[in-house]
């Protein structure tokens, strides 16, 4: 808006100097026209005083035309200037128009690519907050693991001291069985002297052993 009104400001200053320069160059000084006049209608003849005021007018007018002159040309650099200034107000605003739309263009380039950044952004949150559930669910699944795995240990440790409880029980039960089958073998063994001691001493043919059937049945007991 600045640059705007200074242009038609700049524009007004010059059409109103344009104007003064035409006007001057185009309106000729009275005192001259009107002495050329005298000096050139018949039958007018003028004083030697007369003729020295008039040359004396004539050469301030001169004089006055000379400065007014270089007024003119003083006023035609300063409008050559002020066109000048003008051109280069006109390119500099054209410049900033052509930068302004540049900056526009990135501007809304930034703008869009800000848009786009906010929904990757989204997207990555969401995406981590959909990673944060499941990763809760599956430390609540190791955690139900775990705990089912502490108490499978726990029953197999339970079991495997039954285990080991049965085992001592049964390794006793073997030796005791061991023992009684030993303990019988002994008896057997003593009976079957006693048996074959009295046999001798009644007699062999009134007491007789069942060797055949007694042995195997004490072959048996041994080897049990």
């Amino acid at each position: 808006m600045e640059d705007q009104f200074d242009k038609e400001k700049a524009k007004a200053e010059v059409q109103a100097l344009d104007s003064a320069l035409n006007h001057d160059k185009m309106t000729p000084a009275p005192a001259l026209s009107t002495l050329s006049t005298l000096s050139t209608r018949p039958g007018v003849k003028l004083t030697q005083a007369e003729t020295e005021k008039y040359a004396g007018e004539m050469a301030k007018l001169y004089k006055e035309l000379d400065d007014k002159d270089d007024e003119i040309n003083q006023q035609s650099q300063l409008l050559e200037s002020l066109q000048q200034q003008m051109l280069d107000q006109e390119e500099l605003l054209g410049s900033s128009h052509r930068d302004h739309d540049t900056l526009q263009t990135e501007l809304n380039r930034l703008l869009s690519e800000n848009e786009a950044s906010k929904e990757e952004v989204k997207e990555v949150l969401q995406a981590l907050e959909e990673l944060a559930v499941n990763y809760d669910e599956k430390s609540q699944e190791v955690e139900d693991k775990a705990q089912e795995f502490e108490a499978l240990s726990e029953e197999l440790n339970e079991k495997s001291n039954s285990l080991a409880s049965i085992d001592s029980e049964l390794q006793k039960l073997k030796e005791m069985t061991n023992h009684q089958k030993k303990r019988v073998t002994e008896m057997m063994s003593s009976l079957l002297k006693d048996l074959v001691e009295i046999g001798i001493a009644v007699g062999s043919n009134d007491v007789k052993v069942p060797s055949r059937v007694t042995a195997p049945w004490f072959h048996h007991l041994s080897a049990s």
